[in-house]
């Protein structure tokens, strides 16, 4: 009988918070569905739970239980990231991976794919979770023969289990608390109303009476439990992006003579994914320089405007960049790596009409700019829900030109004026003004014990307009910026 593995990497979220915010280990710890005292908490530690900090409470009322709660958002997209990013890892343990894309944190595996090289099943779930420490996640492992049997063992234990036999598995899956399922919150609270505690209770119940009266979602639950949905392994395809090294004949110091090498190399790249229908969306490059310690010098990501295989235009930006780079000794080797996206996912034009070549040529002159001064050179302004003015955008990176229906990003919010905010506070020059507005308060995250700022506006003798703040109350006046 073929031997399944489950490895359960417990509340994925709380984990990538733990890697984003190192120091929030020891402290009540909450994931919120945002940023703000009305977000919802969607999972926390066992420090917060102590205080009654549950799942479904805003962050405000939570914070009146605990004041040292620490919480904060992880978007769908990074929980996807990590999890695939755990997906990689695994696959290094077993030909055969499957993740479950409805629980992150849950991988079905083949135990048996390398036996050659760990002949114990202990020492190979002790290698894995090993491996995902080091990672910086933790993880359960549990070996046995059916998909609900090892789901079980890896939600209710810690560290790892294997079963010498179906039956001790299976035994141990009646035992475990109804928790491991992911039942709803008002039916796992009924069914603790009707002393249903464990796996083996729940599946006492009439298959059909719990249909009717719990709906389908718990009813395919019940037929997971039973062993009615134990299907063979579904492989999940990984694509692994191409890395490659390019051995120098001789120590390289010149750029001309490196940009040729990584042009020739680049051409049998590009040729094979074009035959696997793949495009290169970022390329890295690091060099290896001829020293006793073999240091190296990774640069900067290389981002084409779009994702691309055209050599001469991935090459041309390579040769911008290595216009401004000196290295510090020569090269030895270089290691260069790219990550790749199937031709069919990019979205193409609902209507022809959409591609102008104006905007075509601007992402092509953006890509060059980046790829001489550097991925962050080319931003825009993005409008943040927030009360401080100063707060109220921020920067980021502007891969592509936007549509013409993005190109107002402040539709919707009037200004009164336009301010040039300095990037740090500065004191306001003496002299006496002939206007003056304000104080105006604006309160900050009060929920992260922040206090109310006050605002003014001052006008000078030459007309300009003073945008001034102070922090405390009766403090000093600092000016932030102008009005223009």
């Amino acid at each position: 009988m073929a031997r399944l593995a489950c490895v359960n990497v417990g509340d994925l979220p709380l984990q990538l918070l733990y890697k984003k915010h190192p120091k929030w280990r020891e402290l009540p710890v909450a994931v919120v569905s945002k940023d703000s005292p009305y977000g919802t908490i969607l999972t926390v530690n066992n420090r917060a739970g102590q205080y009654g900090i549950q799942p479904g409470l805003r962050y405000a009322g939570a914070l009146s239980l605990n004041h040292e709660l620490r919480a904060d958002a992880i978007p769908e997209q990074t929980v996807a990231e990590g999890a695939d990013f755990l997906a990689r890892e695994l696959r290094r343990y077993s030909p055969q991976i499957e993740v479950d894309r409805t629980e992150p944190g849950i991988y079905w595996l083949e135990a048996g794919g390398l036996s050659s090289l760990y002949p114990d099943l202990g020492v190979w779930c002790a290698a894995l979770r090993r491996s995902l420490e080091k990672a910086g996640f933790t993880a359960s492992v549990a070996a046995g023969y059916t998909r609900f049997g090892c789901y079980a063992a890896a939600k209710s234990i810690k560290d790892q289990v294997i079963f010498p036999h179906p039956r001790s598995e299976r035994a141990c899956a009646l035992q475990v608390g109804i928790s491991v399922l992911k039942l709803p919150a008002e039916v796992a609270e009924r069914l603790e109303m009707l002393g249903v505690r464990t796996v083996g209770a729940f599946l006492d119940l009439p298959p059909g009476a719990v249909g009717k009266r719990f709906g389908p979602e718990v009813r395919r639950l019940h037929r997971f439990a039973a062993g009615e949905l134990d299907i063979p392994l579904q492989p999940t395809e990984g694509q692994a992006d191409p890395q490659w090294t390019i051995k120098l004949p001789y120590a390289e110091p010149a750029g001309d003579r490196l940009l040729d090498y990584m042009r020739r190399s680049l051409e049998d790249v590009t040729g094979q994914l074009r035959k696997i229908h793949r495009l290169i969306r970022e390329l890295r490059i690091c060099f290896v320089l001829d020293r006793a310690t073999e240091d190296t010098l990774l640069l900067e990501p290389i981002l084409p405007s779009s994702p691309s295989v055209d050599t001469d235009l991935l090459a041309d930006l390579i040769a911008l960049r290595l216009e401004n780079l000196r290295l510090p000794a020569a090269a030895a080797a270089i290691r260069m790596s790219a990550v790749t996206i199937a031709e069919g996912n990019i979205q193409p034009e609902l209507f022809a009409g959409a591609w102008r070549q104006s905007r075509r040529e601007a992402d092509r002159v953006f890509a060059r700019l980046r790829g001489i001064w550097g991925n962050s050179c080319v931003q825009r302004a993005k409008l943040e829900d927030e009360h401080m003015p100063e707060r109220s955008y921020s920067w980021e990176d502007l891969g592509r030109m936007p549509w013409e229906g993005q190109q107002d990003l402040g539709a919707g919010r009037g200004r009164q004026a336009v301010r040039r905010i300095f990037s740090d506070p500065r004191l306001p020059p003496r002299q006496q003004y002939t206007r003056r507005w304000g104080p105006y308060p604006i309160s900050g995250r009060w929920w992260r014990g922040e206090q109310p700022r006050k605002y003014s506006y001052a006008e000078t003798r030459i007309g300009e307009i003073l945008w001034l703040c102070s922090d405390e109350p009766g403090g000093q006046w600092h000016q932030i910026g102008v009005v223009e």
